[in-house]
């Protein structure tokens, strides 16, 4: 199996990835803190599919921070079926972005907005390393 299963970060992030403006803003959400190395993005996909090998990687983490587009809560739902306890989770319309079945709708200002509310999440549930 790929990296993509290892277990090494300290934060595990699962976008919705939807096909609305808002999965995308949750997936360029996960891929800038990817980027940073402030958690590691991962494959919700996976993880609805019980693909072993992401499960044992999920299940095993320190901690998961899901990014759903909308109420819909879809990584919410499967982080919850699987039994994951320690999440943290951010959920995109909340935030006063409104949902639009356009893929191609994802501005700068809107991926920085949805970076800041997981930042803010990431701090709330990740106990600061001394």
């Amino acid at each position: 199996m790929s990296d993509c299963c290892g277990n090494s970060a300290k934060c595990f992030v699962y976008p919705c990835s939807g096909g609305s403006n808002v999965g995308q803003l949750s997936n360029e959400a996960a891929k800038k803190l990817d980027n940073t190395k402030e958690a590691t993005m991962n494959c919700l996909a996976g993880l609805g599919g019980h693909i072993p090998e992401m499960l044992a990687t999920a299940q095993s983490a320190a901690s998961v921070l899901i990014i759903d587009g909308c109420p819909t809560a879809c990584g919410k739902k499967i982080v919850e079926h699987l039994g994951i306890k320690n999440y943290g989770y951010v959920e995109i319309t909340s935030l006063g972005i409104k949902k639009e079945h356009n893929v191609d709708k994802t501005p700068p200002n809107q991926i920085e907005e949805v970076v800041a509310a997981a930042r803010k999440e990431l701090e709330r549930f990740i106990p600061p390393i001394n």
